[in-house]
């Protein structure tokens, strides 16, 4: 392996460590919950695997939030090939789709640290996959999440009839959607003759066939029946399909919006801190060489709730993690001070990587 690209990998991974959510200062905790990581021919540092999954991320990082929220891609050649798969929750609001989908993907070697495989959901918002195998089109048979709302109905069996109607209208419905994700509603009367709407959504992620969309939701809506058999609010999520229902509230699904039309996110809030206001300007440079952009990454931790509904401020930043991102940011320049040297001036910054020195 060359010295550059060496170095490029190590850099990357360095950041991926030191960074639990990169570049994104939102009011939401995208933090892998309870994620799957595999523990057996784990790759290693600077390997081909490692170099193919930073790829795929950066591959499925920009076509989720050109295609609606959802992607799967590859990278790299047998045997160091990795799949991967994103998918943004439609309960979720497009600018929390964006922000996950760049939070999971920049911050999944931190979440799963040389795994070939690793699956996770991220509470309200994404799910992210990636394996050395193939697995598109066919459905992972796992549950991921259960939600519930500890209020209950009196009328059970009205409630569970209502249910089934409409979750399997829905289950219908999805296998027929390019986008996989219908929702709709069903008048529910309690035994005391009182009225309420509810709620139902269901989603497969959109590698899947009709049939096997099908065969896995009919699976989830069994397993909310049996799992939450008379309250107001119940949610499965697998990481290829998401059924939840509610009763008396509507639950807000977004429908991503077409490329045409997608709105660019919120800008993230400025950071400040009692010492200092950190404020980000083009500054001219006196020494007469480019610039070196130095990216500062936030290590937040939080604790997701097992059947929270909320999300949580992630704020702050660790002494270790800033002092991290100074390091790189010095290392990256001392690597460019050197490399010009032996590369002429009007080369482009990305032939730090990518390119040859060239002849004088």
């Amino acid at each position: 392996m060359t010295p550059r690209r060496f170095f490029l990998v190590a850099l990357l991974t360095a950041i991926s460590f030191f960074a639990r959510t990169a570049l994104v200062a939102v009011s939401q905790d995208y933090t892998a919950a309870w994620p799957y990581c595999s523990t057996t021919g784990n790759y290693t540092m600077a390997s081909s695997y490692q170099v193919n999954l930073v790829q795929l991320m950066a591959d499925l990082q920009a076509g989720a939030i050109d295609n609606r929220g959802f992607n799967v891609s590859m990278a790299g050649k047998s045997p160091d090939t990795v799949f991967g798969l994103i998918m943004c929750y439609a309960d979720s609001s497009w600018d929390q789709c964006q922000n996950c989908v760049r939070a999971a993907t920049a911050g999944v070697q931190q979440t799963c640290q040389f795994s070939r495989e690793m699956k996770a959901y991220y509470i309200d918002a994404c799910v992210l996959r990636y394996s050395d195998k193939p697995f598109f089109s066919v459905a992972d048979l796992n549950v991921a999440y259960y939600g519930w709302i500890y209020t209950y109905v009196s009328d059970m069996v009205g409630m569970n009839a209502t249910r089934w109607t409409l979750m399997n209208r829905l289950v219908g419905e999805a296998s027929g959607s390019p986008l996989r994700l219908p929702n709709q509603s069903e008048v529910f009367k309690d035994s005391d003759g009182s009225s309420q709407m509810m709620y139902g959504f269901a989603q497969c992620t959109r590698d899947l066939n009709s049939s096997e969309c099908t065969r896995w939701l009919t699976h989830l809506v069994a397993e909310l029946s049996n799992s939450r058999p008379n309250n107001t609010y119940g949610a499965v999520k697998g990481y290829s399909c998401y059924v939840v229902y509610q009763i008396g509230r509507d639950l807000g699904i977004m429908l991503p919006p077409s490329p045409a039309e997608s709105p660019e996110p919120s800008p993230p809030p400025p950071v400040t801190t009692p010492q200092q206001e950190v404020s980000h300007a083009n500054k001219p440079n006196n020494s007469g060489t480019s610039g070196v952009c130095m990216f500062l990454f936030f290590n937040a931790k939080a604790t997701s709730p097992p059947h929270g509904l909320d999300g949580r401020l992630i704020a702050g930043a660790t002494l270790g993690s800033l002092a991290a991102a100074v390091a790189l940011g010095i290392m990256a320049a001392l690597f460019w001070r050197r490399r010009r040297k032996d590369t002429a001036p009007e080369q482009e910054l990305c032939a730090m990587f990518d390119g040859e020195p060239q002849e004088d």
